[in-house]
């Protein structure tokens, strides 16, 4: 977790007095939690939203992201209201990647479709299972950022190694589908809660000014193609953990890889580009989509949000009753609120 800078210098400071006022009004925040010298769970977590705020302001992309959270925060008359509005991003937006993990079996990627079943797949897939044969497909059998190849893909002949390679490093493994913003999003609606959580999250990013998001990915069509990378276990689980994120450059479909540690990334090449291996077309990785992913893992890493999460997480999987001083009150009711969240079942 990092404290708030005192003086920023990004181009929206700079020229927006709204977004001035209202980072000024967050950091005066901080100020105040960290004057408190309490490190209760309660206030730690008022920290941490407080500084999602600040950094939301700082690190998304997004000028109409920006403007939206800095408006919030001018309408917030005391700092209860500030930890409100914090906490709303972290319970919605950050959950679009995190979510209890309910001790789930992995179905790994396979591709036993022939060739001409494969190719006459169409746009956008329909189901999980189609999207993971297409991404599969398009990926070249192969995670672009671990580099290994798909052991079933490849057990099957759909793809070779480099044989240069070959006794040099580790060459394949179980890959599987990964969806940027998480299929989760879209299933048992019918449950009160959810359809709330599912339109809260929406009208959130519409504010940011994604405003056909909600529609792009309705139904169905979370699975498309645009929303779908092929990686390795590990890769997978770091990369829906906000541990690991793509960042995009100048050069389309070419995005640096980072991590919240160099230990995360230690191994990866530095940049890696999307290319449709199929012999037909099929799309890429949207920069849309890689964008929100990224800047919420910026955020959520800078402002303790990614490790507060993945520590209620863990206390939760091994919570079995509440410390008869209600001492885990606190850590109860933030992992309650996560149930919310489907947990991804399918890979």
């Amino acid at each position: 977790m990092s404290a708030l800078p005192s003086r920023p210098t990004t181009a929206m400071f700079e020229r927006s007095p709204t977004v001035r006022g209202a980072y000024d009004k967050i950091k005066r925040c901080e100020e105040r939690l960290v004057g408190l010298r309490d490190n209760s769970e309660n206030t730690k977590t008022r920290l941490i939203d407080v500084r999602i705020l600040g950094y939301f302001i700082l690190h998304w992309p997004k000028t109409e992201a920006v403007l939206s959270v800095a408006t919030a925060v001018a309408t917030c008359d005391d700092d209860d209201k500030l930890y409100l509005q914090g906490k709303l991003y972290r319970d919605h937006i950050f959950r679009l990647f995190t979510a209890l993990r309910k001790g789930c079996t992995p179905v790994y990627s396979t591709s036993s479709r022939s060739s001409f079943e494969r190719e006459s797949l169409t746009e956008p897939p329909d189901s999980h299972d189609t999207a993971k044969v297409m991404a599969l497909e398009r990926d070249g059998y192969c995670c672009p950022i671990s580099g290994l190849f798909d052991t079933k893909s490849y057990e099957a002949g759909l793809c070779e190694v480099p044989e240069e390679d070959i006794g040099k490093r580790r060459l394949v493994g179980n890959t599987q589908c990964c969806h940027i913003i998480s299929q989760s999003i879209n299933k048992n609606l019918s449950d009160s809660d959810k359809s709330v959580f599912a339109s809260t999250v929406w009208a959130i990013l519409k504010a940011f000014g994604y405003k056909t998001i909600d529609e792009e990915l309705n139904g169905v069509k979370i699975h498309r193609l645009e929303n779908i990378l092929t990686l390795n276990i590990d890769v997978h689980s770091a990369f829906d953990s906000l541990q690991i994120w793509l960042e995009a450059t100048n050069v389309p479909n070419t995005y640096k890889v980072q991590g919240q540690t160099p230990v995360l990334i230690s191994g990866y090449p530095k940049t890696i580009t999307f290319q449709n291996h199929a012999k037909i077309k099929r799309s890429l990785p949207s920069p849309v989509y890689l964008e929100i992913h990224a800047s919420c893992a910026k955020v959520a890493h800078l402002s303790g949000a990614a490790e507060y999460i993945e520590r209620i997480t863990r206390d939760f999987e091994k919570m079995k009753v509440l410390a008869e001083d209600g001492s885990s009150a606190i850590l109860l009711d933030n992992a309650l609120s996560m149930l919310v969240s489907v947990t991804r079942q399918e890979f």
